[in-house]
């Protein structure tokens, strides 16, 4: 089945109508396509897909969701998209089923991404999804997005990254002028990689990463160690992250290492510790940390639970908490609005008269 998303409405057209389906006879057709394959992409598909491709004078979407694909057939497709400059988003997400064992991707599908990326000048985002493939391919892929210079948004979820691809990602990340947000959720990453992530987004003088996301990965004490020393204002004070996400890491016993992190950090406005383990001791920890923070403005942590004298917090909600972590996170909150409303007096203050 394939599917063509036209001005939010959705279209299904069948495989011997594609061409017409997708050009609709309209010639100047600007939606975004998405096409979906729920089982196997075959040649004969592929050739269809990249004729309409071609017919798409401003195509600005591609998305494809497939489990497999006769031999050469995505290459097709590529090869159709890489004359495609309006290209903005390029998405490809595994369909095996829960284990994802199986890629539907090739190592020539990846190395011929990786030749295109840095040569598609409106190309925003590139996200891969559920794909197991080897390091160097990967890693080439990495490097890619790192020379591209129109790319703002790269999103790499459970891609089994590891280790061994420490390096590209260190390259990527000292190269990159144009990278806003960056997710690796959902991978194998260590304190060694966290490390090199690190090392590297301080060399980088033209680094303008907003968001690093880095929930779902192999975050101990000595990698959240890292981020508070690297991300702190006295090594790096031109730190342009404003979003970090280092949720459901299994981070326990760390509320110290929060407290140094947002102590020493002056760019953060948004932390997401959500789905970790925190005692009391913890969340004192991180309340202390805010208290001497005029920047952070928002916290995610009330909807994980709360690990009390070794008993879980009943509820979420903070209505139904011990009393403890009541007052502790009215305090934390009542920080984090105060935080909210200072940044909002000045940013109104700088705004020129005419514009208030």
């Amino acid at each position: 089945m394939n599917i063509l998303r036209e001005f939010g409405h959705e279209y299904v057209i069948c495989e011997e109508t594609l061409l017409k389906g997708i050009a609709r006879g309209d010639k100047e057709f600007a939606g975004p396509l998405i096409y979906a394959y729920d089982l196997h992409l075959t040649v004969e598909h592929a050739r269809a897909l990249a004729e309409a491709i071609g017919q798409c004078h401003h195509l600005d979407q591609v998305e494809f969701f497939f489990a497999s694909q006769e031999e050469g057939a995505f290459a097709i497709i590529l090869e159709a998209l890489r004359g495609c400059q309006s290209l903005q988003w390029l998405s490809v997400d595994n369909n095996n089923g829960p284990t994802y064992k199986k890629s539907p991707l090739t190592e020539k599908d990846v190395y011929l991404m990786a030749e295109m990326i840095p040569h598609h000048k409106e190309l925003t985002m590139v996200c891969l999804q559920n794909i197991d493939l080897p390091t160097p391919a990967l890693s080439a892929l990495l490097r890619a997005c790192g020379h591209s210079t129109s790319l703002t948004k790269l999103r790499l979820f459970r891609s089994k990254l590891n280790i061994a691809h420490s390096k590209a990602i260190a390259d990527m990340l000292s190269n990159t002028t144009s990278l806003l947000r960056v997710s690796f959720h959902y991978n194998e990453l260590d304190h060694q990689c966290i490390n090199a992530i690190c090392k590297a987004m301080r060399s980088n003088k033209n680094l303008v990463l907003q968001e690093l996301s880095i929930g779902l990965n192999d975050i101990d004490v000595l990698a959240l160690s890292h981020l508070a020393m690297y991300l702190s204002y006295e090594k790096y004070p031109h730190c342009p992250i404003q979003k970090l996400d280092i949720a459901a890491c299994n981070l326990q016993g760390v509320g110290h290492v929060l407290k140094e992190l947002l102590t020493n950090n002056k760019s953060l406005v948004e932390l997401d510790v959500t789905c970790n383990s925190f005692t009391l001791e913890d969340l004192k920890h991180i309340v202390q940390g805010v208290q001497q923070n005029e920047i952070i403005q928002k916290i995610d942590i009330a909807g994980q639970p709360f690990y009390i004298a070794q008993q879980l917090a009943p509820d979420p909600d903070i209505s139904t908490s011990p009393k403890p972590v009541q007052q502790l996170m009215y305090a934390l909150e009542k920080k984090l609005a105060d935080n909210r409303q200072s940044a909002d007096a000045n940013k109104t203050a700088s705004q020129p008269k005419s514009a208030i």
